[in-house]
């Protein structure tokens, strides 16, 4: 298992309860929980990036790769959460997809230029 597998395992439950907790509570509805607990597993995503940066290890990804995964479950996240909200137009997509779009063309540039 890499190294952040079982910790990984043990945020997602944390947020999974955290988020349902909230729903349960009345302060989110229950359409609104997907989005948040994949916004929030961007963000533990972007914690994971710091790390590896910090302390690289040889044949894992790399912490700008794994940032700009964040990045998307951010993205992604967020766009579900305004389509919850009733703002997900048609033109909101489209600038979701160019931005997961535009990363997923940064991170195969960096990778085609360091070889």
């Amino acid at each position: 298992m890499p190294r952040f597998g079982l910790i990984s395992i043990g945020v997602f439950l944390i947020i999974c309860g955290v988020v349902i907790s909230f729903w349960l509570a009345g302060i989110l509805a229950k359409a609104e929980v997907l989005p948040i607990v994949i916004v929030l597993l961007g963000v533990w995503v972007f914690v994971i990036a710091a790390v590896k940066a910090i302390k690289p290890v040889a044949y894992e990804r790399g912490a700008f790769q794994t940032a700009c995964f964040g990045a998307i479950a951010v993205i992604v996240g967020l766009l579900l959460e305004l389509r919850v909200k009733g703002i997900g137009s048609t033109a909101v997509w489209a600038i979701g997809l160019i931005l997961i779009g535009a990363l997923f063309v940064i991170i195969a540039a960096r990778e085609w230029i360091k070889k």
